[in-house]
């Protein structure tokens, strides 16, 4: 469990970066949870509130893939920004990202070949909940793109509620992403 925990890489020179140390978390085959902290100030003043985790200036802010368990992964109420990929799930069935806030891209690093940035990328994953988040494109040099889902298979998965801004694509759907028969999924 992450909760209202603070994840930012401070290199200013570019050749610092490679992709195998650009992630703030890494996994393979894992569960966990990232959420904000429920914050109780006591006595008068501020009113209870919820501290977000944020994730910054990374390559990768979440890299995750799965091996077919039942390990899961929950991203709730983090803030994403200035990262070139704030998450990418792969192989990686039932997460939940909600909630959360994505300011899409940053300062191009080294070893980063695409030619989007993304705020969520999703390969081969599925029966997934992407519910309630925002968005907001700010890529530098390359085109943002809010979600891309690619082979998510015939599964139900769920991606409403969220809020698209300022991003050259706000949803790319590529590959089979719905039941094989034309009138279902």
């Amino acid at each position: 469990l992450f909760r209202g925990c603070d994840f930012e890489d401070n290199r200013t020179t570019p050749s610092d970066f490679e992709i195998s140390n650009g992630n703030a978390i890494f996994s393979i085959d894992a569960g966990y949870r990232i959420d904000a902290e429920y914050v109780n100030p006591s006595g008068p003043g501020p009113l209870p509130y919820y501290k977000h985790s944020t994730i910054k200036n990374f390559n990768h802010g979440i890299r995750a893939t799965g091996a077919g368990t039942a390990h899961t992964i929950s991203v709730d109420r983090v803030d994403f920004e200035g990262n070139m990929k704030a998450v990418e799930m792969v192989n990686l069935d039932n997460f939940r990202f909600i909630r959360n806030n994505v300011t899409v891209g940053g300062v191009t690093k080294n070893n980063y070949n695409k030619p989007n940035q993304f705020g969520l990328s999703v390969l081969s994953s599925s029966g997934f909940e992407i519910e309630a988040n925002t968005f907001e494109g700010n890529a530098i040099g390359l085109e943002p793109v809010g979600v891309y889902i690619e082979n998510s298979g015939t599964e139900s998965n769920q991606v409403y509620k969220n809020e698209f801004k300022d991003n050259a694509i706000g949803q790319w759907y590529n590959g089979l992403n719905r039941d094989q028969d034309p009138f279902e999924g």
